[in-house]
């Protein structure tokens, strides 16, 4: 999406110079020593490659809106499915748990990485009869935490048929998913919340994320018929 539009300035910007030269060729305007026919070549080559650069961005615009419909058609076909258990990797499972989805993952927290200091000036002025005005001026100053998502520990998310398990080097944890409070699906992580805790993990996005988060609410609506089923856009599917 970004080279595209890139792609869109500089060819916006290489559009200037024929349309330009077009510009003092219709008010006769043209440099010392031009001849007319050679500026009308110029003209025509450099619309020219104006055009192939747009025909070449907008075959790059189809080819990527068809390669997200086919992503998307691939993913709405398996929301269609039923679960089926997968290898475990690492997790450690208990009696009776069987494992839907695994992915790389990082257990983020939220660290204060900086301060921001700001500072205002206010003036208030004391009028006396027979002298001059004064006027006193006041200097406050603050400070603001700067606060970033930063990493804390690697390793990897799982989905239970019991619970969401994020098993790290750093750290770890597990959450019954009759104990699962909110969930709160981004494009590139997701946050779980139960009782005593608020948990962030980055996924880096894709469709191993898009496919969690599938299995996940297939999982939750089992337990509880009528939740709503995973919005592709909210994951990232249609616009990445």
């Amino acid at each position: 999406m970004a080279a595209r539009t890139w792609g869109w300035i500089a060819t916006g910007v290489i559009a200037f110079f024929p349309a330009n030269w077009l510009r003092l060729l219709l008010i006769n305007q043209l440099p010392y020593g031009a001849s007319k026919s050679g500026f009308v070549i110029n003209i025509l080559i450099g619309f020219s490659v104006v055009a192939l650069l747009v025909k070449w961005l907008l075959w790059l615009g189809r080819r990527e809106r068809e390669r997200l419909q086919h992503r998307a058609a691939a993913l709405q076909a398996e929301m269609a499915q039923p679960l089926q258990p997968i290898n475990a990797g690492r997790l450690m499972r208990q009696d009776g748990e069987e494992v839907y989805a695994v992915l790389p993952a990082q257990l983020m927290s939220l660290r204060t990485t900086g301060h921001r200091t700001s500072s205002s000036t206010s003036s208030h002025r004391h009028d006396h009869i027979f002298s001059d005005d004064e006027v006193h001026r006041t200097t406050t100053s603050s400070t603001t935490a700067i606060q970033n998502w930063v990493p804390v520990a690697n390793g990897e998310l799982a989905l239970t048929n019991e619970r969401v398990v994020f098993a790290g080097d750093a750290d770890s944890f597990a959450i019954a998913l009759d104990k699962l409070l909110n969930i709160t699906p981004y494009a590139n992580s997701f946050g779980f919340n139960d009782q005593h805790n608020n948990y962030m993990v980055n996924t880096g996005g894709g469709n191993d994320h898009a496919r969690f988060h599938i299995a996940l609410c297939k999982l939750l609506r089992e337990r509880m018929p009528g939740l709503p089923g995973p919005d592709l856009n909210t994951l990232g599917v249609l616009d990445h």
